[in-house]
């Protein structure tokens, strides 16, 4: 998973991703919207479904670019977050399990929030490692709502050196 960086393949706009077909998908975009909100008025709890996705501020880069992820952390021991997400996933309600060390000593923590703007298409990811955690590895896996895998956070916490 997230191997394709859609960004740097097609940029952040639509028109760019439907190349020389972008005059002749322009009408369908808003056809799609208004079909996709009268259906999801049908569906019970949906309340607004296709307006959380399809949104006119939204709807075009929130949806089908690859969205930008901010990365902030807080741990005694010197820490890197990275975090990888599929498309759309900012136009959706994410959080993260737990992190977990694989291999020998394996381990685990919480302490992920997710923050979701459809509107800029970003995501914040904020971690909070634990004091005394050990150094390693750790992966979370982030999901939708609906239990749908949508991305990784990989946490590195390292050994303080003298100098930290």
């Amino acid at each position: 998973m997230c191997q394709s960086d859609w960004s740097r393949d097609f940029g952040d706009s639509w028109v760019k991703a439907w190349g020389p077909w972008a005059p002749m998908v322009a009408p369908w975009a808003p056809m799609m919207q208004m079909w996709a909100q009268a259906m999801s008025a049908w569906v019970p709890g949906a309340g607004g479904m296709a307006s959380q996705w399809m949104s006119p501020a939204s709807w075009m880069g929130g949806m089908w670019g690859a969205p930008r992820v901010t990365t902030s952390v807080a741990s005694r021991n010197p820490a890197s977050v990275s975090a990888c997400l599929r498309l759309g996933a900012a136009a959706l309600d994410l959080s993260a399990g737990s992190f977990e060390r694989r291999g020998e000593g394996a381990d685990s923590f919480t302490g992920a929030t997710l923050e979701s703007d459809a509107a800029e298409n970003r995501v914040r990811v904020t971690v909070s490692v634990p004091d005394g955690q050990a150094p390693g590895t750790y992966r979370a896996t982030i999901r939708d709502r609906q239990g749908a895998e949508q991305g990784q956070i990989v946490v590195e916490i390292r050994e303080p050196t003298p100098t930290d």
